[in-house]
C-alpha cells in the first residue's frame, strides 16, 4: 500500500480541493486548496479544477473532490506556495527554481515565469563595474589564510556568491540573455578540475560548486570558448603590456600553457572579453 502524507503547510480544513502528487519514494503527497485562489493564477490548472458534472465524476477524499497531479510532489508543493509567498534573495535561487519554473511553465502561469524572469535578473551584475566588484570579493575570500578559525567563515562564504551553471541553465529556458554574460564569465574563471557537483564539509575554494550537468552542449561550447578567449587575451597581455605603462590589467602569476582563471583583472581585457561572449550570445542561431 503505498504510503499517503498531508503537507504540514498547504493542507487548509477549508480548501474546496484535495490535490495529491507522487513522491520519489513512490507514495502520495496531499494538498488541501481552494480553488479560487490556484484557479485565478491559471487558466490552465482553472480548467483543470473546473468541477465535472455529476456526484460520481470525482473521487472524494475528506468530504472534498481529490484531483491527481501527475507532477513531483515537491513542485506542485513549490507552485502553491509561491502563490502565497515570494522567495527572499537567495544564491542557490537558479538551483531551488528550476522545477518552480518547469511546471509554472506546464500550467502556463505567465506571472510566475515573468517573476522568476526579473528576480533572476536582480541576482546578477549587470554592468562590468558590477561583475567586477563581485569577482574581487571572490577573490577576497579565496585569498583568506588556511588557518582553523577562518574555516568556518570560508565555508559560509561559499554559499554568497551565485552559481552559474544553474543560473546559465535556468536563463537559457526562460530566454533572459542579460545575464548570460557575467554567468559564462563567472563559470570561465573556475577550474574544471575542482568543480565538485555536491556539497561538502569542505568546499573547493571556487566558492560554487558549478553543476555542469545541467549544461547542454551549446552552453559547454560557449563555456570552451571563454576559456579559449581569456587564453588569448591572457598571451595579448602578457606580450603587449607586461612592460607598458598603460593602466588596465594587474597578473597575480604568470599562466602555463595558455591557462585562463582569474589572473585578468583589468577593465579592458575584461571588457573585451566580456563583450565577445555577448556577441556570441546574441548571434548564436540558436537563440
Amino acid at each position: 500500500m503505498e504510503a499517503v502524507t498531508r503537507d504540514q503547510t498547504l493542507y487548509y480544513v477549508t480548501g474546496d480541493l484535495v490535490v495529491s502528487a507522487p513522491t520519489p519514494a513512490g507514495g502520495l503527497h496531499l494538498f488541501r486548496v481552494h480553488t479560487a485562489i490556484i484557479s485565478q493564477f491559471s487558466p490552465v490548472l482553472g480548467d483543470m479544477l473546473k468541477l465535472p458534472s455529476g456526484t460520481d465524476a470525482r473521487e472524494i477524499f475528506g468530504g472534498v473532490p481529490l484531483l491527481h497531479f501527475p507532477d513531483p510532489a515537491a513542485d506542485v508543493g513549490e507552485l502553491f506556495r509561491s502563490f502565497l509567498q515570494f522567495w527572499r534573495s537567495d544564491p542557490s535561487f537558479p538551483t531551488k527554481v528550476y522545477g518552480l519554473m518547469r511546471i509554472a511553465t506546464k500550467y502556463q502561469v505567465d506571472f510566475m515565469c515573468n517573476a522568476i524572469k526579473h528576480h533572476l535578473e536582480s541576482e546578477w551584475p549587470a554592468t562590468l563595474g558590477d561583475l567586477l566588484r563581485l569577482q574581487n570579493d571572490m577573490d577576497a575570500i579565496i585569498s583568506m589564510p588556511d588557518l582553523a578559525e577562518f574555516e568556518n567563515i570560508i565555508s559560509d562564504a561559499y554559499s554568497v556568491f551565485p552559481e552559474p551553471a544553474a543560473a546559465i541553465r535556468v536563463a537559457m529556458d526562460l530566454g533572459t540573455i542579460s545575464i548570460l554574460p557575467a554567468a559564462f564569465y563567472m563559470l570561465a574563471v573556475h577550474d574544471y578540475d575542482h568543480i565538485e557537483d555536491k556539497t561538502t564539509s569542505n568546499p573547493p575554494r571556487e566558492l560554487t560548486a558549478s553543476r555542469f550537468a545541467v549544461l547542454k552542449e551549446p552552453e559547454l561550447l560557449r563555456y570552451y570558448q571563454g576559456k579559449v578567449q581569456f587564453a588569448k587575451a591572457a598571451r595579448f597581455a602578457l606580450t603587449d603590456f607586461w612592460s607598458s605603462d598603460k593602466p588596465g590589467c594587474e597578473f597575480d602569476e604568470q599562466l602555463d600553457d595558455g591557462e585562463a582563471g582569474d589572473d585578468i583583472k583589468g577593465p579592458t581585457n575584461c571588457e573585451n572579453t566580456l563583450a565577445g561572449l555577448d556577441k556570441q550570445i546574441k548571434d548564436d542561431p540558436m537563440n
